[in-house]
């Protein structure tokens, strides 16, 4: 595979991956969040603008999965988010991730993209209902 045609599938596979990213098993979750992480490595040229929405859309709970109880779980989120923020070519989230500084980074977060504030929020509500405490204690402070 070429590679326009390498980074038009990471685009494509990364849509469909974004879901099981706060899959119940923490195995799937483990595997689907590495895999993110690849993907952004793949991307290129004009796909940049389409995976950068996904990006977005994996940071909250990227940075709510920091917190699971699970030390692998959490490790590979830190990871992804470190990617994430070196493919948005955004170095003060990267600075605050490479602290593992969650709450500044969630306020770096709200404060460059406040109009994604709802999508912020309806992400957050479905981690209100995580059997984990430390997730959902997460969620409520983030709300």
């Amino acid at each position: 595979m070429d590679r326009q045609s390498a980074s038009r599938a990471a685009v494509q596979v990364a849509e469909k991956l974004l879901p099981f990213i706060d899959d119940v098993s923490s195995r799937l979750r483990v595997l689907s969040i590495t895999l993110f992480k690849h993907l952004l490595e793949l991307v290129r040229g004009l796909d940049r603008r389409r995976m950068k929405a996904h990006v977005l859309q994996s940071l909250v709970p990227l940075l709510l999965l920091v917190h699971d109880e699970r030390p692998n779980v959490s490790q590979v989120c830190w990871d992804t988010l470190s990617s994430a923020a070196e493919f948005l070519k955004w170095h003060q989230l990267g600075g605050f991730i490479q602290r593992k500084d969650t709450w500044q980074s969630c306020d770096c977060l709200l404060t460059r993209y406040k109009g994604r504030a709802n999508n912020f929020l309806c992400q957050t509500m479905a981690f209100l209902e995580n059997p984990q405490t430390p997730l959902r204690q997460a969620a409520i402070r983030f709300i």
